[in-house]
């Protein structure tokens, strides 16, 4: 393609997406929302840093102070609190599809992640947040340059601490154990890069924040809603709907199901011995490349989205964020897993939300008698089974290895 036909391609593309998330720019959003209004009206009432405090929440603070300073912004505008997080999702996904192209330099690679992630931002959610970041982050590390890498990685996490679950993986990928040799090799050079590049931000975050910061990384950690299966259409969403089928009660509105009936989240050990079980493989990989990294990381996701509790309906962002990367480093014969990824995080936003946020709710019950929320659950458990298994037989992420687009970690 010349020239001039790249760069018409290039602005019909970015028209195309502009035009979509303005015609969702007045849309409602979900209850999360609603949620994330309530930052900026505490930022108003109490100041940027007692603000974030009052928040008492699982994020970290830079989204709560990116919306608070659009919000200013705007605060001309009526609803300037519900405008400014729609304004801040919808730029910041043109701000990722402009990274997406500069990383990929190619459109279709850039209609794909857009296609497979904005029903996110229309909805109102802000795990766009996290998306400049970790493309930067990726390319960085792709190119050798861990400082950068370490920096971006560290601004992903302080955009959306979800992004964490994965960060042992990532770790891992710098420690070689071999069991021939009985001995272990601790990349260090890279490792202090990447601290170097981390430890920026984290020293100016907590000069600022202090104490609500690492509250905010315990709330985290340890805060559980006691919700089994909050909207997440997993493994514990179906567990959850056989309890409610057997007893009559609604499980979404008992929030001391998970202390009373210990064995209802018993499916959660799946995913910890999985985590532990990826985790030793990495740590035992010999000739670790990038691809390699990315895809335990996704696998890992898989089984958090799955046999997790309390994951919420658009918690496998970052899973499709990473099969959008591992398209890109494998090719096509990824493809497959990247449309059941996709399918997995858009339809189960969808099904709950629409496009638009709505909060309406939905007939859960077709003709008296099949639930659509259970036929989606079950085949997430299946699709993701199936990834897991196929992607662990597969050669296509150890051929990459020898590669010389992949650069070895």
């Amino acid at each position: 393609m010349n020239t001039k036909s790249s760069k018409l391609s290039t602005f019909i593309m970015f028209v195309i997406f502009g035009s979509i998330l303005l015609a969702f720019l007045g849309g409602g959003g979900t209850g999360d929302a609603q949620y994330f209004m309530g930052w900026i009206e505490n930022a108003e009432e109490y100041g940027i840093i007692d603000g974030f405090r009052e928040n008492y929440d699982m994020y970290p603070p830079y989204s709560a102070l990116v919306l608070y300073l659009v919000y200013r912004l705007f605060i001309f505008v009526p609803n300037a609190a519900l405008f400014s997080i729609r304004i801040c999702t919808a730029v910041f996904m043109i701000i990722s599809c402009v990274v997406a192209k500069l990383i990929f330099k190619n459109d279709k690679m850039v209609y794909i992640f857009f296609l497979t992630t904005f029903l996110s931002v229309t909805n109102g959610y802000l795990d766009i947040f996290i998306v400049p970041f970790a493309l930067m982050a990726y390319y960085f590390f792709k190119m050798d340059k861990y400082f950068w890498g370490g920096l971006f990685l560290c601004l992903m996490c302080l955009m959306k601490y979800q992004p964490l679950i994965v960060m042992p993986i990532v770790a891992a990928g710098f420690v070689n154990i071999n069991r021939e040799k009985k001995n272990i090799i601790i990349k260090w050079e890279k490792i202090i890069k990447i601290c170097i590049g981390a430890i920026i931000p984290l020293i100016v975050t907590f000069a600022i924040y202090k104490k609500p910061f690492f509250w905010s990384i315990y709330v985290a950690l340890f805060r559980d809603s006691s919700f089994i299966a909050p909207n997440g259409l997993n493994f514990g969403w179906i567990v959850q709907f056989l309890y409610e089928k057997v007893t009559g009660t609604l499980v979404g509105n008992r929030v001391d199901i998970m202390c009373s009936v210990k064995a209802l989240v018993a499916f959660k050990f799946v995913f910890v011995l999985g985590y532990i079980v990826v985790l030793v493989q990495t740590l035992f990989a010999i000739g670790k490349s990038l691809t390699y990294i990315l895809k335990n990381s996704f696998i890992v996701y898989i089984l958090y989205y799955l046999f997790n509790t309390n994951v919420h309906e658009n918690h496998f962002f970052v899973g499709v964020l990473l099969a959008v990367m591992l398209y890109h480093e494998v090719g096509e014969d990824f493809f497959p897993f990247l449309c059941a990824a996709a399918f997995m995080f858009n339809m189960n936003v969808a099904v709950f939300y629409g496009v638009w946020g709505i909060t309406g709710g939905f007939d859960r019950v077709i003709l008296g008698v099949l639930d659509p929320t259970i036929v989606l659950a079950f085949v997430n458990v299946i699709f993701g089974v199936v990834m897991i298994w196929k992607i662990e037989r597969s050669n296509i992420f150890d051929n990459t290895l020898k590669e010389p687009k992949i650069t070895g970690i």
